[in-house]
């Protein structure tokens, strides 16, 4: 009987009475059959040398009772695919070679108790995956999405991840960039209210010379919300001459709401530059005034900025019905606010 996954994991751990170190991912009240379709074992073997950013506890329980599903990009093609018929534990394996080019659409809505996806990708030589996961399920339960990725010589690894919904939202992406001027590339966009949590994690190993990765987190707490960031950057030995940074922005636009963001940047090589920053806080007295003058009352600026903070990453997606989704989404949950 699964309990309780020890998830999202600092590499470097820091005072245990900050409660950052971790956090608890529990599946007591859910039941789990295992699937009867098994995945070849030369390919189990090829996905299992790809981490998470969600840890080792949620892999070997995803690969225990997760819908298993494997999708091949040959050399030089291109394959773009959409998902939202889910399961309650689902995961996908994608094989991306050399020259290929993939776009995964991930939409997850609906009215769920547990809704899980777990997400892995290996990209060959001058290959490029990119992966859009839109979350706006109704405000109960416990949705996790769980990503890992080894990109290779050239090649580029995308995500651009949106939370609008769920109760208890637990989010983990690792990036191994093992072949030299490899990519990675991360944009989240989130609204917490309402006794909405998120939690997430996300690393971005710098193996490889000439490596590059980009984090940017920016969201909307409201009344009652809570979020914790994690922002790895490990820069690691012979990875000279890589380049990482992670920003990170936060809206308040209620009380009573809890943020703990924890940016990291670890350095096993000198020749490396690594940047991070974060703003937090609700519109300035100043800003408000200015709208005010433009006719423009003060629940208008404050929707107006919300809207525009999680616009932000939606901006990424290409897919232009997906994204007026995500905006009437945003302007449903903002306007309650």
């Amino acid at each position: 009987m699964v309990k309780e996954l020890k998830v999202n994991l600092l590499p470097a751990k820091t005072f245990r009475y900050l409660k950052v170190n971790d956090t608890k991912l529990d599946l007591s009240g859910f039941e789990f059959n295992k699937p009867e379709k098994r995945t070849a074992s030369k390919i189990k073997k090829a996905f299992d040398n790809v981490s998470t950013g969600m840890g080792k506890d949620l892999d070997t329980f995803v690969s225990e009772y997760a819908e298993k599903k494997f999708v091949r990009v040959t050399s030089g093609k291109e394959r773009k695919i959409y998902i939202s018929n889910l399961s309650q534990i689902n995961q996908y394996l994608f094989m991306v070679e050399t020259e290929g080019k993939l776009t995964v659409t991930i939409e997850n809505s609906g009215d769920k108790d547990l809704s899980g996806i777990s997400a892995k990708f290996i990209l060959a030589p001058n290959s490029k995956a990119k992966l859009i996961a839109v979350q706006t399920l109704k405000r109960k339960g416990t949705y996790f999405l769980d990503v890992g990725s080894n990109v290779a010589d050239n090649s580029v690894f995308e995500f651009v991840n949106v939370v609008l919904g769920g109760e208890k939202n637990y989010v983990g992406c690792n990036a191994s960039l093992s072949g030299e001027k490899s990519s990675f590339v991360c944009d989240t966009g989130y609204i917490c209210k309402e006794k909405q949590s998120l939690d997430i994690n996300y690393r971005a190993d710098q193996i490889a010379k000439k490596t590059q990765s980009r984090i940017n987190v920016s969201g909307v707490l409201g009344k009652g919300g809570s979020k914790t960031f994690r922002g790895t950057i490990d820069f690691k030995v012979g990875s000279s001459g890589s380049v990482g940074g992670e920003t990170e922005d936060v809206l308040t636009i209620g009380d009573e709401v809890i943020n703990k963001s924890v940016p990291l940047i670890l350095c096993g090589e000198e020749d490396v530059e690594g940047q991070h920053g974060a703003t937090i806080g609700s519109l300035s007295d100043e800003i408000l005034y200015y709208m005010n003058s433009r006719g423009i009352d003060k629940p208008t600026a404050i929707r107006m900025a919300a809207h525009a903070s999680v616009m932000r990453t939606a901006s990424g997606i290409d897919d232009k019905k997906l994204v007026a989704r995500i905006e009437k989404e945003i302007d449903k949950t903002v306007q309650s606010e």
